[in-house]
């Protein structure tokens, strides 16, 4: 029933903004202008306007959380997922180049888990929409810390970069995310090098097992 529901969390997307070139500032928040690269980004916008319709109707707080790059263990479908693969890539000791280039704005799996919780579950009312937390870096830095990584933890040389002609990335980076931290302040940033470290050793320990293989990198 209605009456049963407390809260409601919409996953949103930065796809929402469009290229960081767009804007002007420092960094991006989320009063800027909707400004989506392709259809994705405008579902994204619409899902966001359902959401405050919906809480405007009904009075149930309604909270929606744009995400950008998220890496890790689980996060293996779509374009932003390149980074998981390349970590794949490395505890496999096979190359791979990541399609596009650009700044990003990352998130480790388990922050945007505790992030939906934190959302979900923390004292809130109203409607509003925030940038998840995360870090503004590019690919070529976040492939240089997993070679780093990889280097430390002894595993063999491979050729990750990037492909010789790559799309740029489409989404704005530089998330602005003291609305999120302010209202939110339990969410948690872990460190590009501490996430890709966790990552590692989580495939490794599927290749190990046989359950990761070379022939289903994706």
């Amino acid at each position: 029933r209605l009456g049963t529901v407390e809260r409601v969390v919409f996953a949103s997307s930065a796809a929402v903004y469009g290229p960081r070139n767009l804007y002007s500032g420092e960094t991006v928040s989320e009063d800027v202008a909707f400004m989506p690269s392709h259809l994705y980004g405008y579902w994204k916008v619409c899902g966001e306007g359902i959401a405050e319709a919906f809480h405007r109707e009904t009075g149930i707080t309604t909270v929606c959380l744009r995400v950008a790059t998220t890496y890790g263990p689980g996060r293996d479908q779509g374009m932003t997922s390149a980074p998981t693969t390349a970590i794949k890539a490395a505890a496999l000791g096979v190359p791979y180049q990541i399609p596009y280039c650009g700044g990003e704005h990352y998130h480790y799996v388990h922050d945007i888990a505790s992030a939906f919780g934190e959302s979900t579950l923390a004292p809130y009312s109203g409607f509003g929409v925030f940038n998840a937390r995360g870090i503004t870096s590019d690919a070529r830095s976040f492939l240089s810390l997993l070679e780093a990584e990889a280097r430390e933890q002894g595993l063999p040389a491979t050729q990750l970069g990037i492909v010789d002609q790559p799309s740029s990335f489409p989404f704005a980076c530089d998330l602005d995310d003291r609305q999120a931290r302010n209202t939110f302040p339990a969410m948690p940033l872990t460190p590009l090098e501490v996430g890709i470290r966790e990552s590692l050793n989580v495939f490794r320990q599927q290749v190990a097992t046989g359950e990761l293989r070379a022939d289903n990198l994706a």
